[in-house]
């Protein structure tokens, strides 16, 4: 393993190790802060080094292919469609359970 991919391990076992300790310590406001800004950090390096550099998250960005109408008209009906259907699961499951 690279010493990128050793960083990366070695960022998401503490990602995990801050929710880990967030279940087992009495969840204090002092800890919570803490744990938060660890966790904050880590994510933030996590995402520096995911989603930078020639990945293909650059090429939707609207600096490198333009505006465009039809990108906005099917973003927003992907959402709409995912917030339906979640909808539409929370409503059938309370219809099983209820």
């Amino acid at each position: 393993m690279t010493s990128r991919g050793q960083r990366l391990v070695i960022a998401l076992l503490v990602l995990v190790g801050c929710w880990v300790l967030w279940f087992l310590l009495q969840r204090g406001w002092i800890i919570a802060l803490g744990l938060s800004v660890v966790a904050s950090l880590t994510a933030e390096y996590l995402g520096t080094k995911i989603f930078s550099g020639n990945s293909w998250f650059e090429s939707l960005s609207v600096e490198h292919s333009g505006f465009s109408v039809w990108r906005v008209v099917l973003l927003v009906m992907a959402v709409l469609l995912i917030f339906s259907l979640i909808v539409l699961d929370r409503l059938a499951f309370s219809k099983i359970i209820y």
